[in-house]
């Protein structure tokens, strides 16, 4: 029922029996905590900048209710591409507005090569290593991720065939 992707946020009221559709925003809104949206960059645009209101005000309406802001309301949101838009490695993101950008405090997380040795050892991640450096030297990119590298394991490719898929996907020279 929602009209657009802000009411599967916020909540909504059905227009067929007018009950209120709550998502617990409301009470995250009011009493505190963390609201996390993933992958915030792939929102329409509309979306995006529907969150501005629920970054910006002191007060919110639910299920026609104004609801003070908490002091210990958070919103996280993760992305791909630093709100720039559409990239060679993630094609369906959408730019996110100035206006919605200057409501955030942008932070760039990298992979944790630590985490990935602990989890795939160490000839993965070197791999993983080359392949990245490779990709930011030439134009062609190719997103190596602790998915991708979960992907290697669980189709137990021995080092040599993982690189093999890299090289026949003309990734490594």
């Amino acid at each position: 029922f929602p009209s657009h992707d802000n009411q599967q946020i916020v909540g909504y009221k059905s227009p067929v029996n007018g009950e209120w559709y709550d998502t617990g925003l409301s009470e995250l809104y009011g009493s505190g905590g963390v609201l996390i949206i993933d992958e915030f960059d792939n929102l329409p645009t509309s979306t995006q900048v529907g969150i501005n209101g629920l970054a910006d005000s002191k007060l919110y309406e639910f299920n026609d209710v104004l609801v003070p802001r908490s002091n210990d309301f958070m919103i996280v949101t993760t992305g791909n591409t630093a709100g720039v838009g559409a990239t060679a490695e993630f094609q369906s993101r959408n730019p996110i507005d100035r206006s919605t950008l200057n409501r955030f405090v942008s932070v760039h997380l990298d992979y944790d090569t630590e985490v990935e040795k602990e989890l795939y050892g160490d000839k993965f991640s070197e791999l993983a290593k080359e392949i990245r450096e490779y990709s930011k030297r030439h134009t062609y990119k190719l997103l190596v991720t602790m998915r991708t590298m979960s992907q290697w394991k669980a189709m137990d490719l021995s080092i040599g065939n993982a690189y093999d898929v890299a090289r026949a996907s003309a990734i490594v020279t």
